[in-house]
């Protein structure tokens, strides 16, 4: 996933990036070993950094805009080593920037989306205080989920999906926009 949101300036995310991968252990997360499994990085294993970009001409035009986010996006991520969220700051105007964000879908979805951007958002404005500690995250929930559908209730859901998905191109063509 990529979202684009607009910030004020470098120190401000460089200083809420640490904060939001703290918070959600999913970004903390790598796939290790010959079955990968999931590994959730302690905090003090971060390696987050935020990219300046830096465009061509004193301000940025849309097509220097556009050919920096196809560029950060299509770049790969390391699922073993992580980290599976990058950020980029685009600078548009002496104090106006793209932030970009690119986080990889086996960690992430639309609703998680939501929830980064709403803590970013609230992360920004709250010049960086700490937000109230999240009762649970995904792995709670997922848990929880299995346990509540048992192994039966799993094993027919997984069923149903391999049938509706059997159907689909193993390596799909990528959306060209």
């Amino acid at each position: 996933w990529a979202a684009r949101e607009l910030c004020r300036g470098l120190v401000a995310f460089a200083a809420l990036a640490p904060r939001l991968c703290r918070r959600h252990a999913v970004l903390r997360s790598c796939f290790r070993g010959s079955q990968p499994e999931l590994t959730v990085l302690p905090q003090d294993e971060l390696r987050f950094a935020l990219v300046p970009a830096r465009l061509e001409g004193e301000r940025c035009d849309e097509l220097a805009l556009a050919r920096a986010l196809r560029e950060f996006g299509s770049r790969p991520f390391d699922l073993e080593s992580g980290p599976l969220l990058r950020a980029r700051l685009i600078p548009l105007a002496p104090q106006l920037h793209v932030l970009a964000i690119a986080v990889h879908h086996i960690v992430f979805d639309e609703w998680s989306t939501r929830i980064l951007l709403r803590d970013l958002a609230a992360l920004y404005q709250a010049h960086g205080e700490t937000l109230p500690v999240l009762g649970y995250g995904y792995t709670d929930y997922a848990r929880w989920q299995r346990g509540a559908a048992g192994e039966r209730g799993f094993e027919s859901q997984l069923a149903r999906w391999a049938s509706e998905l059997c159907d689909l191109p193993e390596d799909p063509p990528l959306c060209s926009r």
